[in-house]
């Protein structure tokens, strides 16, 4: 690994970890999970933060620009939360079962086998790749979601999914690295942590050892996700990461709303 790589890793932990753990630490809500699915959620919602706080600077505020500075206050005050409320906790966090241990084990060879290609082949691949190295360019340089490709190409995006550039973008800011290696190493976390949603709910359907296994087929065995880095499918593939965990988040929700009323 070069430092480049190194940043972009540190960065994309931040951003995948903060805004999550910060919301679970100040609601609570964490006690209500597993240990394992505290991660996984946190990782979720924080994947998910972001394209909801572009989209309504966007429309709420669109002259605001979301600069390296802002990122930069924004991850630091979550990280001040997390302490806040965690600090007599922390060790909970830490407390996993030997299953559980055998999942983070999986999902580490997942991620393993995506960033090792990032590193060894460096430019995104296939045609797709373009437009997103150009939208992950605008979203950081103008610090907003773009409405077009211009001045690339006058493409209107209304109809457009921006959601992983709000990801990409901010990586691109806090690295200081290029629009292409933002994008293919936010891309390839992503695509690493394909296994997550789908240990969560055979978690909960049908228990913790056929989840592991479950992670490990669709994460280290499966022919998709892993081969969509070279047909340029980011976007899919960070809508599938953050899909099942979305499911099981809202039937938490739910559960807890009809037992507790």
């Amino acid at each position: 690994m070069n430092w480049l790589e190194v940043r972009l890793v540190f960065a994309i932990a931040c951003l995948l970890l903060l805004p999550g753990w910060a919301f679970l630490a100040a609601s609570g809500l964490w006690r209500r999970l597993a240990t394992l699915i505290r991660w996984i959620a946190a990782i979720s919602i924080s994947a998910a933060f972001f394209p909801v706080l572009y989209y309504l600077a966007r429309s709420l505020l669109p002259d605001l620009r979301i600069g390296v500075n802002k990122l930069i206050v924004l991850l630091v005050i979550c990280a001040v939360l997390i302490i806040i409320f965690l600090r007599k906790d922390w060790k909970a966090q830490f407390a996993f079962e030997r299953w559980e241990w055998a999942a983070m084990a999986v999902f580490g060879m997942t991620l393993f086998t995506r960033l090792w290609v990032a590193h060894t082949h460096p430019y995104p691949a296939w045609s797709d790749s373009l437009h997103h190295t150009y939208l992950t360019l605008l979203t950081a340089t103008n610090g907003q979601l773009p409405f077009t490709l211009d001045p690339y190409e006058p493409t209107p995006l209304n109809m457009y999914h921006l959601g992983l550039y709000a990801l990409t973008g901010p990586t691109m800011l806090l690295t200081n690295a290029p629009a292409h290696s933002a994008l293919l190493w936010m891309a390839q976390v992503l695509n690493g942590l394909c296994g997550l949603g789908v240990y969560w709910t055979v978690d909960r359907l049908a228990g913790r050892r056929g989840a592991v296994l479950a992670a490990a087929v669709i994460g280290l065995f499966s022919f998709q996700p892993a081969w969509f880095v070279n047909w340029g499918r980011f976007t899919q593939v960070a809508s599938q990461m953050v899909l099942l965990p979305a499911l099981m988040l809202s039937w938490q929700a739910l559960r807890a709303w009809r037992e507790e009323w």
